[in-house]
This record gives C-alpha cells, sequence and structure tokens, in this order.
C-alpha cells in the first residue's frame, strides 16, 4: 500500500470514518451542528464564519459549511426570525444578510411554512429622538432596506420568488411588532387569553454580589422572567415562544424555528460589547419594573442582565441558531460614523462561544479607545462578567477557546476544507460522487 493511500485511511478515521474495499461510511456528520468531532475530542461548542464575500455569499457559504439550510429548517416550519431593531447602522442586524437569509429560506425544495420577523425595540413610534430599523431610512453600515422596507420588497417581487403564498391578505413572509405594556402591549396568561407578554413570577433571577457593579438603573436586584405570544398575520397561528405553536384552542404539532440575528459592537463602559447574548433583550419585556420589588432585564443592572438572560435561555426558550451579521463591526460605538467593514457573519448553537470568538478575532484587534471593553479576556471587564454570569444559569456552552471547534470560508483565500470533504461523502452515499472523487479532494486538501 503506498503512503498516499495510508494518509487518506488516516485522515479518514481520524474524522469519523473508515475504509474498505470502497468508502464505508458511518453516519454522516451532517446530521447535526456540533459535527466532526473526533472521538475523545474536547470540542463542546462550535463557531463557523464566512467572510470576504457580499453578505448574500457570506449567508450562503456559512449555512453551506454547516451541512446546509435543510438542516436546521423543514418544508413546513414556521421560522421566527429575530434581528436587533433598536438600533440603526451597524447597531442593527445587517438586512442585506438578514434577505440573504430569507432567500435561502424561500429556496427550500418545496417550501410551504412561513417565516415572521419579530422583535421588541421597547421604544414608542413618536419617539422619534431613536431612530431604529423598522423605520429608518439611514442606511448607511447596514443593507438598502430597514424592516419595514424589506417585508415590503418581498410583497412587491412575489412573483420572483415560488415558495411566496398567499393567506387572506398577508404572504407567508410578516413581521410582528412586540410590545411592551406601557408601549401599547398588554400582558397575557397565555395563547388562550390573546396576544402579549407572559409573566412567569415563579422564575426570578437574583443578581449575586457585585453583579450590579457596572451600572443600575433602580435599586431591585431581581427580575421575573418574561415571553411573548403572538399571533401570525399570515396563518392566523399563535407562537408561544415557551410552548409551541397554537391554533383552535390547543397546541398543534406544526413546529417553529427560532433564529436570533445581531450584529457586532461595542456597547459602552457599563456592558462591553453587545451581541448575541444581549440580543435576547429585545426578546423580554422592559422598561419598567414589573411590579414593586422587581426590576426588568435592564434595569436590574449590568453584569446581572447576564444571568437573567442566562436563565431565561435555560428556562424558556433556546434558540435554535445564533448568527451574527458582522458586515460592518462597531468597535468604538453601535450607531456611529465609524465603524470598520469587517466584510463576515458567524454563526452557533452557543451564543457564548459565538460572542467570545467575534468579539476576540474580530472586534478587539480593531483597536481603538474601547478596545479594553471588547476583550472577552479581561475578566474585570463588564463583557467578561456579563458572560460569566450567563453561563453560570446554564448548562452547555463554553467560553474556553481550546473547547472551540471553529471552521470557516475566506473567499480572498478559498481552500479546501474539512466541510468540504463531507459534503463530498455524503454526495458519495446518495450515488452523487465516486469514490474516486472523494480520494482525489483528500489529496487535494493535503496539497494544499
Amino acid at each position: 500500500m503506498d503512503s498516499k493511500s495510508i494518509r487518506r485511511r488516516e485522515f479518514l478515521k481520524r474524522i469519523g470514518y473508515t475504509t474498505g474495499g470502497v468508502i464505508a461510511l458511518a453516519n454522516s456528520p451532517l446530521s447535526g451542528i456540533n459535527f466532526i468531532t473526533a472521538a475523545g475530542s474536547d470540542t463542546i461548542s462550535s463557531v463557523f464564519y464566512s467572510k470576504n464575500g457580499t453578505p448574500d455569499q457570506n449567508i450562503n457559504k456559512l449555512l453551506e459549511i454547516m451541512g446546509g439550510i435543510s438542516n436546521f429548517i423543514g418544508k413546513n416550519d414556521i421560522i421566527v426570525l429575530k434581528p436587533n431593531c433598536q438600533w440603526i447602522r451597524q447597531g442593527g442586524t445587517n438586512t442585506s444578510s438578514l434577505k440573504a437569509l430569507i432567500d435561502l429560506i424561500l429556496s427550500i425544495p418545496g417550501f410551504e411554512g412561513e417565516i415572521i420577523i419579530a422583535e421588541n425595540y421597547h421604544r414608542l413610534d413618536s419617539d422619534t429622538a431613536y431612530p431604529n430599523l423598522w423605520t429608518t431610512t439611514d442606511f448607511r453600515f447596514n443593507g438598502p432596506w430597514n424592516i419595514n422596507s424589506l417585508i415590503q420588497y418581498y410583497r412587491d417581487n412575489r412573483d420572483q420568488y415560488p415558495a411566496i403564498h398567499d393567506h387572506g391578505s398577508e404572504i407567508n413572509i410578516s413581521k410582528y411588532m412586540l410590545r411592551d405594556r406601557n408601549q401599547g402591549g398588554r400582558v397575557t396568561t397565555g395563547p388562550s387569553d390573546g396576544d402579549g407578554y407572559v409573566r412567569r413570577t415563579d422564575l426570578v433571577y437574583t443578581a449575586p454580589p457585585g453583579g450590579t457593579e457596572f451600572g443600575q438603573d433602580i435599586g431591585y436586584d431581581s427580575t421575573i422572567m418574561s415571553y411573548p405570544v403572538f399571533t401570525s398575520p399570515h396563518s392566523g397561528i399563535t407562537i408561544d415562544i415557551k410552548n409551541g405553536c397554537w391554533k383552535n384552542g390547543q397546541y398543534i404539532d406544526t413546529d417553529y424555528k427560532f433564529i436570533m440575528l445581531s450584529g457586532l459592537n461595542y456597547h459602552s463602559t457599563v456592558a462591553g460589547v453587545t451581541s448575541a447574548v444581549k440580543n435576547h433583550l429585545g426578546l423580554v419585556e422592559l422598561p419598567t419594573a414589573f411590579s414593586a420589588g422587581f426590576a426588568d432585564f435592564h434595569t436590574i443592572g449590568f453584569p446581572a442582565s447576564g444571568g437573567a438572560v442566562g436563565m431565561h435561555v435555560r428556562e424558556i426558550n433556546r434558540a435554535d441558531l445564533f448568527i451574527t451579521t458582522a458586515e460592518w463591526s462597531g468597535h468604538q460605538g453601535r450607531d456611529n460614523l465609524n465603524p470598520v467593514q469587517t466584510k463576515i457573519v458567524l454563526a452557533s448553537t452557543d451564543p457564548l462561544a459565538l460572542d467570545y470568538w467575534a468579539s476576540k478575532h474580530i472586534l478587539f484587534p480593531l483597536g481603538g479607545e474601547r478596545q479594553i471593553y471588547n476583550d472577552p479576556d479581561n475578566m474585570d471587564g463588564p463583557f467578561r462578567k456579563f458572560l460569566d454570569l450567563y453561563a453560570q444559569e446554564v448548562d452547555w456552552g463554553t467560553l474556553n477557546e481550546s473547547e472551540m471547534m471553529v471552521q470557516g470560508f475566506d473567499f480572498n483565500n478559498p481552500t479546501i476544507s474539512r466541510f468540504d470533504i463531507d459534503r463530498i461523502i455524503k454526495k458519495f452515499r446518495q450515488g452523487e460522487a465516486t469514490e474516486q472523487e472523494v480520494l482525489d479532494l483528500i489529496d487535494q486538501f493535503f496539497q494544499q
């Protein structure tokens, strides 16, 4: 046996495959997110990225190296997309990336589900002092849409998308602006009681000693969990973020997938970086105390807010996927005029690892006078303490880079990766590639 054959076989064994007269494959690693993890590996979380393409190219490549959009979403699913709409420019989720993700979902063969963009930006529409991503016309350092105009784009161009269909007066791409009670919303006990926020007074997070050292808006150090219940304007199905889909007086079997999309920015000396974990504050009810003796997720202070988010993720809802749309990164601020075009999107099922890796390898290297606040290894900084308190509340995820498996693609330096090998092995199993094509690609991988 020549050395090349030995090298191929040893490589396949290391990545979880065995070989015989033909390649004999175990279950494909593409069956889940944390794939390509060898036996005995210390990997806890996976972080994926694509950079230096257009937002459309980056989103498509990102999902490709994660196994394809169908790896996460079924053709009949309801997909709830939660962007960050409180800030404009780089502070908001990049709308070009958001559109690319929607287009990718619509490309799923036979897609008959629906997409809902839902977010609470905690402002009144009349509060013009704080422009927001729902309505802004300032498209600098973001995409050429706000949320409203993006929805209208799909209404106007529905003929270009076979998967777009009507139900009554609304297409299957819609929006739902979540509202706090003091901003036109309401409190509800659940789907049978109508749309609004459910308040779980039995689930209370209390800030630990030192949990409010970086600032507190009011004097209360405990907060309760809350979550939205809202009805699709397209299907009439009610989405209970904690318990699932509801219609006609009962929970139904329809699956819903929850994807959170954030930016990557310096927030303040109080909070440090704002990205995937902090994006949860646009899901819960703010901005006033629920009742005497309780704060909300913001007024409880920092870094305690991170612990509150962790309890929410553990007890209420863990998103199916977190995507960071860092086309522009605000290392000096979330809506100022000097961000850097970093041209990268990242994803993980672990927002902790995602925030750590993105801040360390994208935001922190940009320098600037706020650099120390963008450093996830600054153990005394507000951002690290925010993440630490989050981590204490969940039983999964990591802040240890040695426990992260990171895989990416650079359009400026395209190479063959282990994911490319996985894909061609998958095609081999499906009869769409030959054994020789698999072995040739492995040889090219070694020759890089």
